[in-house]
């Protein structure tokens, strides 16, 4: 596997390598962002992330206790294991949100490049996608507690079809929550007064 990990980080050093070569620093200056967004294209990102994945079970388990509790729904937690009256559930590794970061900060990196001039707003703008990562997963988390306490979902739901929708739900909320944030922060053109 070590092998194909190093010819597809090749293509970070190539790439830039050959535009620099046929065009120049000028042009490689004009297409250094879409060269390096193909970072994101390459399945190298595991390492960087195992460390991660623990602390946003834990986080994603905190957020979902609390938003569970102002809920008025008792709930008990151990380290990553949600007790409710009518289910237990676990954030597990699979559940960390980890995964999720990754796809909604390559979604906000493109989206901020072409839509917002401002660096500062830019970053800002990535900021707001890993919010919104980390605090989407534990209203998941509190979604799925909150169906199963007031029956509106059944034990089937945790595993099945119902499980992958409602992530899903979230997470297009999520994608939603971070255009708005950064339509906000557009530069907005002055309108001409007729």
């Amino acid at each position: 596997g070590g092998f194909s990990t190093l010819q597809e980080l090749s293509l970070l050093v190539t790439l830039p390598g050959l535009v620099l070569l046929m065009g120049g620093e000028r042009l490689l200056g004009v297409v250094w962002v879409p060269l390096a967004y193909l970072a994101f294209t390459i399945p190298v990102w595991d390492a960087f992330t195992e460390r991660f994945h623990w602390p946003f079970q834990l986080l994603s388990a905190r957020i979902a206790e609390t938003i569970l509790s102002l809920a008025q729904v008792p709930v008990y937690r151990i380290d990553t294991i949600l007790h409710l009256p009518t289910v237990t559930l676990e954030v597990a590794r699979a559940c960390s949100g980890v995964n999720y970061l990754i796809s909604i900060v390559a979604v906000a990196v493109p989206y901020a490049y072409f839509s917002i001039a401002r660096p500062l707003r830019r970053i800002a703008v990535v900021g707001i996608a890993v919010l919104v990562a980390i605090t989407s997963n534990g209203l998941r988390v509190a979604f799925i507690g909150g169906l199963q306490y007031y029956g509106l979902s059944d034990g089937a739901d945790l595993h099945g079809p119902n499980h992958v929708l409602q992530g899903m739900f979230v997470a297009v909320v999520g994608y939603l929550a971070l255009f708005a944030a950064a339509w906000v922060l557009r530069e907005r053109q002055p309108t001409a007064e007729a």
